[in-house]
């Protein structure tokens, strides 16, 4: 039950705030740029990403070894999206370096590409809604 509202949440999440920076690029743009500046937040919220995937991994794996999964390409959906996660936290918690320069590269794109990668985004987490509303209660 904690995965499926776990899903449903971080889907909705996810694409809010990209649909936020859909709406409005320049604005995102800024807080980028600030986000870059601020070291200590920055780590922060990769600690946070990385326990969330950690979270993601750990609940899946459950399902997974449960005796029987209703709802397997969805769990096996979620493991996948929880290592990666959890994989990207934990390389950019090691070398913070490597995310504060892919923020600052991130700063001199275009509006229209950060539209797009903002609308992929919003998708994702439809998607992640999606897959959260079929997984069943237990």
């Amino acid at each position: 039950m904690v995965l499926k509202w776990l899903t449903i949440v971080f889907g909705a999440l996810i694409a809010v705030g990209r649909g936020i920076g859909f709406v409005f690029p320049e604005l995102a743009q800024k807080t980028i740029a600030a986000l870059a500046a601020k070291k200590l937040l920055l780590l922060a919220l990769l600690l946070v990403v990385t326990i969330i995937g950690a979270f993601f991994i750990g609940l899946s794996h459950e399902a997974l070894g449960a005796e029987h999964c209703d709802a397997l390409w969805e769990t096996v959906v979620l493991l996948v999206f929880g290592i990666v996660l959890a994989g990207a936290g934990l390389l950019f918690l090691a070398v913070p370096k490597l995310y504060n320069a892919m923020l600052l590269k991130a700063q001199g794109w275009s509006l229209m590409t950060l539209r797009v990668l903002f609308l992929v985004g919003v998708i994702f987490g439809l998607f992640l809604v999606y897959v959260g509303v079929r997984l069943p209660a237990p």
